[in-house]
């Protein structure tokens, strides 16, 4: 026993004395981060002083830092081997921290105007029946489950819409115990009566496993004659929530008896008591206070876009009417409407054409328009407004804002031949994909590069607009400028080391939010 505790130490202290230096051998002679020019277009002048900040992690422990010049065509890489995350010269990795806050934290209190079923409800009794009829034999083959084409006028005059903080179908079952506390969380929303369609259906299975526990999955899709999509923004003390309807939807006036447009609902902190008999609290919309703070025409201005300004001092409420697209500038503090703006003259609609399966192995044709709807990305001095592939650039002017210019954005995607090309359109108008949200499909096969507008670095200077976009991973960074006239230069950069991940479960991404813009 003594002489293995006696060679425990020994190798403990082996390892006190090579580890240290195995990190500063591995640190001193790490492959640098080697870029490539992978694509290529426009007059390189136009990126003159520009350069970007870009990161690569490889597994927890091993990591890049670039800063690469655009038009230099060079990059200073440090790489080392760290022992945790917050240390060293790679602080900058907290970045990470800063989207989980971004997504997770500010806009936890809000809520969407959803379609929620009761386990009451006529539908839930209807496919209780069915699952305890074929039980596992579900002729679907869906084990524990069972599916059924629901014909939604058969059970509803009016969707059940409730306040609920996800949205879109009716996978959301409110419980039969702790009434109260499911009826604070996620209450009635009863400001629009929206007819069910006479055709409206939805195809979704119910997985039943006792009293109270069971929950829809499958197709919860709605397909409905009058189709909307939710809008919702929160803070802190309250939320901001209404819908925005497809440009085949004929909605009414009567379809909200009190007004339509936006609400208002504040929160409130309510206290509970757990199954288990301990006390929690939780933050609830107070329905009391509900309130429409800004009212909007339902059948001629269709929502198609709400968020904040970087600093959420402002909303930015864009309407689709007279086939443009309108920004309203909204004060977040009392809702008064200091800016309206046409940003986009020519709101073109996506067109979805294509033939789409259900789980049940069902087939039924897709043929809709939707809009593309735009979304934001600002800063103090900048706010630029993205509907597809269009950017329009907004400056700081007259009562707030004004349009600079706009732009159709290059995008690149491989070809048939799995060769990089420019793409006129980053997103088709005919795409084989059913969607009415935010999310966007690239129906082109990019390289991955993301397509959320606030995961896109973006810079002014001397009327060219800098914009920057990584994969996730740290292979291609796609770096371009525009003015005016269009694109000046574009490049697709790719990193040198990511072919040589072995592991699958040890693999390169990028930590950082958004890849940086410095400009000289």
């Amino acid at each position: 026993m003594k002489r293995c505790l006696t060679a425990a130490a020994a190798m403990l202290v082996l390892a006190a004395v090579l580890l240290p230096a195995l990190s500063l051998r591995l640190d001193g002679t790490a492959t640098p981060l080697p870029y490539t020019v992978a694509l290529a277009r426009g007059d390189i002048a136009a990126a003159e002083g520009l350069r970007f900040r870009t990161a690569i992690k490889y597994g927890s422990q091993l990591r890049w830092d670039t800063v690469y010049n655009v038009h230099d065509n060079t990059w200073d890489t440090t790489h080392r081997l760290v022992n945790s995350q917050g240390s060293g010269r790679l602080s900058f990795y907290d970045r990470q921290q800063e989207r989980e806050e971004l997504y997770y934290g500010l806009y936890t209190d809000r809520r969407y105007i959803s379609l929620i079923a009761q386990p009451d409800d006529p539908l839930m009794t209807r496919l209780i029946q069915g699952y305890q009829t074929y039980g596992n034999n579900d002729p679907y083959g869906n084990g524990r489950g069972y599916t059924e084409r629901i014909r939604l006028r058969e059970f509803y005059d009016t969707y059940p819409l409730y306040l609920s903080p996800g949205y879109g179908d009716l996978s959301l079952l409110l419980r039969d115990s702790e009434r109260d506390y499911y009826a604070d969380c996620y209450p009635t929303f009863d400001k629009l009566r929206i007819p069910v369609g006479e055709t409206d259906w939805m195809e979704p299975t119910l997985y039943y496993y006792a009293d109270n526990q069971m929950y829809l999955s499958g197709d919860t899709t709605l397909h409905a004659e009058n189709r909307f999509t939710p809008f919702s923004i929160g803070r802190e003390d309250g939320f901001l929530t209404t819908v925005g309807f497809a440009p085949d939807a004929d909605p009414q006036p009567e379809w909200a008896p009190e007004g339509f447009g936006l609400w208002y609902a504040p929160m409130e902190l309510n206290s509970y008591t757990s199954s288990a008999g301990g006390g929690y609290s939780l933050r609830v919309p107070d329905m009391a206070r509900l309130r429409l703070v800004y009212p909007l025409d339902i059948a001629g201005q269709r929502v198609v876009g709400l968020q904040f300004t970087y600093d959420q001092s402002e909303i930015l409420l864009t309407t689709a009417e007279n086939g443009q697209y309108v920004l309203r500038v909204l004060d977040a503090a009392d809702f008064h409407c200091k800016l309206t703006l046409v940003v986009d003259e020519d709101a073109e609609l996506q067109h979805h054409e294509a033939t789409m399966g259900t789980q049940s192995g069902t087939a039924y044709e897709l043929d809709c328009y939707n809009y593309v709807l735009p979304v934001y990305n600002s800063t103090e001095d900048l706010l630029v407004a993205c509907a597809g592939n269009h950017l329009t650039v907004l400056r700081p002017g007259g009562d707030g804002w004004v349009v600079d210019f706009s732009f159709e954005m290059a995008w690149p995607r491989w070809n048939e031949d799995g060769q990089l090309i420019w793409s006129d359109l980053r997103y088709p108008l005919d795409a084989s994909v059913y969607g009415y949200d935010y999310g966007y499909i690239d129906g082109f096969g990019s390289p991955g590069l993301s397509d959320k507008l606030d995961e896109i670095s973006m810079l002014y200077r001397d009327g060219k607009l800098a914009l920057a976009i990584g994969d996730g991973e740290g292979t291609y960074t796609l770096v371009s400028v525009y003015d005016r006239s269009g694109m000046l230069y574009g490049a697709v950069l790719k990193a040198g080391l990511s072919t040589q991940a072995v592991r699958k479960a040890w693999m390169f991404f990028d930590p950082m939010r958004r890849t940086e813009l410095l400009w000289d």
